[in-house]
């Protein structure tokens, strides 16, 4: 029953004695290497893996022999999946008298997580380090983020902001039928884009661009609001 439960298992799970030869391992291990698991008992890291893979993680087992219990991250070139960027995780196995008597590693494919966190962190980048100014709001219009170029060409910080709705900055230049057309039009279209008149901190009315784009969730319903501005005064 424990060997069924590990191999439907989604990671890459195998049982090495102290000497780093495989013991056990799971289906998942062995697609991944495409290597019948019948042919990886009784052989040893390196013959399996690769001399460089096992020098990359050679001080993390002898760690791990040592009663350590070792996690870190590694590029890893498979078969048919091509490089991935694998967590590996590594547990001292012990006997009834708590002696190691081995390894056990639990390797996880994080590949497209490790990409969602660059892409996220590129998209951090862009919002913290470009020249428009940037609101996002919840469905209801309240303000969530806003970016250091609103607070540059608005002069209001992201505390003053954050929970108000941007009718806050609008000057006096346009009337209710202004904005109930575009309102109107980012219901219907998801999108507005123009030029309209708003108010800074400190009173001043100024032009601006700016683009409204409504984002959805996967039921389809309007998740948030996003707006860009430039100041085209």
């Amino acid at each position: 029953r424990y060997e069924q439960i590990v191999s439907t298992d989604r990671d890459l799970i195998c049982f090495l004695d102290r000497y780093f030869n495989f013991l056990a391992i799971n289906k998942q291990f062995s697609e991944y290497l495409q290597i019948p698991m019948e042919t990886i008992y009784g052989r040893h890291v390196r013959e399996v893996l690769g001399e460089e893979s096992f020098q990359r993680s050679e001080q993390q087992l002898y760690a791990c022999l040592a009663g350590e219990t070792c996690t870190f991250q590694q590029p890893r070139e498979f078969p048919e999946r091509g490089l991935r960027q694998v967590e590996i995780l590594l547990t001292p196995y012990r006997n009834l008298d708590g002696e190691v008597e081995g390894v056990v590693a639990r390797a996880t494919d994080i590949t497209e997580k490790a990409k969602q966190k660059a892409n996220q962190k590129l998209s951090t980048k862009v919002f913290e380090s470009t020249t428009e100014g940037i609101i996002i709001t919840d469905p209801d219009a309240n303000i969530l983020a806003v970016n250091p170029a609103f607070t540059t060409i608005t002069g209001y910080s992201e505390a003053e902001v954050l929970r108000e709705n941007p009718r806050l900055l609008k000057s006096e230049r346009h009337n209710s039928d202004f904005y109930q057309q575009l309102w109107k039009t980012l219901i219907d279209t998801g999108q507005w884009q123009g030029e309209i008149w708003n108010k800074r901190k400190n009173g001043e009315e100024y032009p601006q661009w700016l683009t409204i784009n409504a984002t959805y969730n996967d039921a389809k319903e309007v998740s948030n609001y996003v707006s860009v501005f430039t100041d085209i005064s």
